[in-house]
């Protein structure tokens, strides 16, 4: 558990250093600290989320293989919209 841990600690700290995106270094540091504690539920009441946000991005994070360009925010807004009225 422990040298999981480090591996993912290095891992992450070495992605962190190239990017100024605070949105990414806050969930960086609260999925560190969870990892760190080994307990989901302290490391988010520490930081102050919840749960369910802690989990959406560390599945984000997993499943695009550790990379932390997977924890950035994205719009939403549809690239087209084919039953737009003209004005």
């Amino acid at each position: 558990m422990r040298s999981e841990y480090q591996k993912l600690h290095k891992r992450l700290r070495e992605q962190t250093k190239h990017t100024r995106d605070r949105d990414i270094r806050i969930k960086v540091k609260l999925i560190l600290l969870a990892h760190k504690l080994g307990s989901v539920s302290e490391a988010c009441s520490r930081r102050g989320f919840s749960r369910g946000f802690y989990y959406k991005w560390y599945g984000k994070l997993r499943r695009n293989k550790w990379n932390i360009q997977a924890l950035k925010e994205r719009s939403r807004k549809p690239k087209n919209s084919p039953k737009k009225t003209s004005s």
